[in-house]
């Protein structure tokens, strides 16, 4: 079988290491590999393990999502032009009472803020977002992030047929086993977008048992 992916290889204009551009191909060979001893225990290909993985993957996304639109009400405050395009602003705000049944989404519990929809395509155009209580990660362990952090993303049309990163804000206060109470402010910006596309193959034998 031939299978390829997505490689990085290049960050801010500049190209990836190559002892790095190493590492990405031989953690997808090990990828492969692991699809490949689970393919023979079932006598199927590879591929088709392959994509029996993303399609499981891509239904606990769609279960996410549907948990996340029962867990927030949403309210419509009008419109707005962005960057020349027009959006839907919509408020949402967690419903106390609604009991979340899948881990990647309690955080959201805890989380209210406002969406910029665009009418034309219906896609995330900008988005903020706070903390309405304590976060906790690493079970509380490594970090603990605090009420009232901030978060802002936006998203930009390149070359009027993709939505892309445009800008990233997050700031807040929050304690970890290192440092006891640390403020913390980050800007990301993203921008010279290039359309290419590059592809890999990985070869394998058959293994012993």
């Amino acid at each position: 079988d031939e299978i390829t992916y997505r490689r990085l290889v290049s960050k801010n204009g500049k190209r990836i290491e190559e002892s790095k551009l190493r590492t990405q191909d031989q953690e997808h060979a090990e990828r492969v590999r692991k699809y490949a001893r689970k393919a023979r225990k079932r006598g199927a290909s590879v591929q088709s393990e392959l994509e029996a993985s993303e399609e499981e993957a891509l239904r606990k996304e769609e279960r996410a999502l549907e948990e996340i639109v029962q867990l927030y009400e949403f309210s419509i405050r009008g419109r707005e032009s962005v960057d020349g395009h027009q959006t839907l602003i919509v408020d949402f705000t967690p419903r106390p009472n609604f009991k979340v049944t899948m881990k990647e989404v309690k955080p959201l519990k805890k989380i209210s803020g406002r969406v910029w929809i665009s009418e034309d395509d219906y896609q995330l155009v900008r988005i903020e977002a706070e903390t309405l209580k304590s976060l906790k990660f690493g079970l509380g362990v490594i970090a603990r992030l605090n009420k009232g952090a901030h978060l802002t993303f936006q998203r930009r049309k390149v070359n009027d047929e993709i939505w892309l990163p445009a800008e990233a804000f997050f700031q807040g206060t929050g304690r970890s086993l290192v440092f006891k109470g640390f403020r913390f402010q980050a800007r990301s910006e993203y921008s010279d977008y290039k359309k290419f596309s590059v592809d890999s193959s990985v070869s394998f034998s058959s293994e012993n048992q």
